[in-house]
C-alpha cells in the first residue's frame, strides 16, 4: 500500500546496521511505513561529533569495540544499495540512531569496503543532557577511527563554540582549525577565546596556539600559546583581598598557567594601597635529563619605603634537584633578596619557617656502606652572617657490626676550606679544618627492649 504522506516517487525505509558487519554488507530490513522525520542510520562511531563536540577535550568512549559490535538503525524518506553492495546511500530527512545519540542530515553515503562514512548538507548530532553539534559535512573513517566536521557551531554545557574545521587524527587526539569558545550560550557571546588551533593530545591537556580573548567583540589581549589540563579543576584565577596596618587595602591577584607536562606555574600581581604594584612569577619545570626546579621572583618598588629600606625590593630564588643515577645525585638551592626585612614583610609565613635560607650547590655520592659529598656553601646576601664553604669534603659511614659481636661503629669525616663572613663586612676569617666524628655503640635487649648505648 503507498504512503499516503510521501510523493508516489519515493518510499519509507528503515535498515538496520552492524558495524562490524561492514565489509561482509549490512542486513537489512526493509519495511514501509508512515512518513517520519529522519533517516535512522550510523554508529557510536559517528558519535566523533561527540567527542568533537567538547572543543576537542573528550577521549574516545569507552567500550568502543563492544559499541561497534551493536546494531544502529537509519531511516529515511529513500534508500538505495549498489549493485555490487559496496556502497549505500539515503536522502531526504536522513536520521541516524544508535544507542542514546541521534544524528539527522540530508543525505549519507556508507563505503561499506572502505568503513567510510560521509554525512552531509544540515548535519546535526544530539544527546542526552544538552550535547549537541550543527556542521554542514561530517566525514569519518571506521578502520582507523579518524573523521572531521566541517562549518560546526558545537553546545556542551558549560562550554559553547565554533570551528571551521575539526578534525579527529587518532584514537585520542583532535584537532580544531580557526575555533572559539565561550561559557556565554547567547548566539553572539559576550566574551570568548578565538585560536587559529586547539589541539588535545592523548594525555587530556589542551593546547591552544594563536590565542585572543574578545569581550563585546572587542580583543583585550593575546597569546601565542595558551595550555591546560582537561581533568585540572581548580580556578586559574585567584583574587585575595585584605588589609594590613602596614599597607593598607591589599588585593593579591594570582594566574596559574600550564604550558606543557614539564612546566608550570603561577604569575603574581599585588597591589598594597601605600606601596603600589608588585607583581611577580613563579615556574616549576622538569628537564627529564638534568632534574627538577622550582623560581619564584617578586618585585616592588615602594611608594613610601620605610627608614633604611630601599625603593626597589625584591627576592629571587631557585631550587634544583638532580637524580643523576641511583646513587648519584645533586642538589642547588639559591635565595637572593634586597633586604632582610623583605620577607619579612610580604611572605611572612616563609619568613616564620625559615629566617634566613642558605644558597649551597650539594652533590653526593652512595656507596654500599658510605656517602661521599661535597658542598660548596657561599654568602649571597651582604647582610647575612655566613660560616661559607669553599667547599666541604665529607665521607660518612652507616652503622656496621664488629666481626660477630654486638658492638657497632660509625664514622663522618670532613676535609673543608671554611671563611666567616659578617654581615655587612667584606673582611672575612679564613680557615682549613679537618674533622672526624667516630661513635661506637653495644646493641642488645633487656626486658624485650633493644637498647643501643653509645660513646
Amino acid at each position: 500500500m503507498r504512503n499516503r504522506f510521501l510523493p508516489r516517487t519515493q518510499k519509507a525505509m528503515s535498515v538496520r546496521v552492524w558495524l562490524n558487519g561492514l565489509r561482509a554488507g549490512f542486513h537489512p530490513t526493509v519495511s514501509r511505513r508512515p512518513k517520519q522525520k529522519g533517516l535512522r542510520a550510523l554508529a557510536r562511531g559517528v558519535q566523533l561529533a561527540a567527542g568533537l563536540l567538547v572543543f576537542g577535550m573528550a577521549a574516545p568512549p569507552p567500550g568502543w569495540s563492544e559499541v561497534a559490535k551493536q546494531p544502529v538503525t537509519v531511516n529515511g524518506d529513500s534508500l538505495e544499495f549498489k549493485a555490487d553492495g559496496r556502497e549505500m546511500t539515503a536522502q531526504g530527512h536522513v536520521e541516524i540512531v544508535h544507542q542514546d545519540a541521534r544524528i539527522t542530515c540530508d543525505r549519507v553515503r556508507v563505503f561499506l569496503e572502505e568503513k567510510i562514512v560521509i554525512a552531509e548538507g544540515n548535519v546535526k548530532f544530539f544527546r542526552p543532557g544538552g550535547e549537541s553539534f550543527e556542521g554542514s559535512m561530517v566525514t569519518y573513517d571506521f578502520g582507523d577511527q579518524t573523521g572531521t566536521v566541517v562549518g560546526t557551531y558545537m553546545r556542551m554545557a558549560p562550554y559553547y563554540g565554533s570551528a571551521e574545521v575539526m578534525e579527529k587524527v587518532s584514537e585520542s587526539k583532535f584537532v580544531l582549525t580557526d575555533g572559539a569558545i565561550s561559557t556565554c550560550d547567547l548566539e553572539h557571546p559576550h566574551y570568548c577565546l578565538k585560536s587559529n588551533e586547539i589541539t588535545m593530545d592523548p594525555n587530556q591537556v589542551v593546547t591552544a596556539k594563536g590565542v585572543k580573548l574578545s569581550v563585546l567583540d572587542v580583543p583585550l589581549f593575546y597569546l601565542p600559546r595558551y595550555s591546560q589540563k582537561v581533568t585540572d579543576t581548580r580556578p586559574r584565577f585567584m583574587i585575595t583581598p585584605g588589609h594590613t596596618d602596614d599597607f593598607g587595602t591589599v588585593l593579591l591577584g594570582s594566574y596559574r598557567y600550564y604550558l606543557n607536562d614539564q612546566a608550570s606555574g603561577r604569575l603574581h600581581l599585588g597591589w598594597y594601597e601605600r606601596q603600589g604594584w608588585a607583581p611577580g612569577a613563579d615556574l616549576h619545570y622538569n628537564t627529564r635529563r638534568v632534574g627538577t626546579s622550582n623560581m619564584k621572583v617578586y618585585y616592588i618598588n615602594e611608594d613610601d619605603p620605610a627608614a633604611g629600606i630601599p625603593d626597589d625590593r625584591y627576592r629571587a630564588e631557585l631550587r634544583h634537584k638532580w637524580d643523576i643515577s641511583e646513587r648519584d645525585q645533586v642538589m642547588m638551592e639559591f635565595f637572593k633578596q634586597s633586604d632582610e626585612e623583605f620577607r619579612k614583610d610580604y611572605f611572612y609565613r616563609e619568613y616564620v619557617r625559615d629566617v634566613s635560607p642558605s644558597s649551597y650547590v650539594l652533590g653526593a655520592h652512595a656507596y654500599p656502606q658510605a656517602t661521599l659529598s661535597m658542598m660548596v656553601e657561599p654568602r649571597v646576601n651582604d647582610f647575612d652572617d655566613v660560616l661559607q664553604k669553599f667547599p666541604e669534603v665529607k665521607l660518612g659511614t652507616v652503622q656496621q657490626r664488629i666481626m660477630d659481636s654486638s658492638f657497632y661503629y660509625k664514622n663522618s669525616t670532613a676535609l673543608a676550606y671554611l671563611s666567616d663572613a659578617a654581615a655587612d663586612e667584606s673582611q672575612t676569617d679564613d680557615v682549613g679544618r679537618l674533622g672526624s666524628t667516630n661513635e661506637f655503640a653495644y646493641l642488645f635487649r633487656f626486658g624485650g627492649i633493644d637498647l643501643s648505648p653509645f660513646a
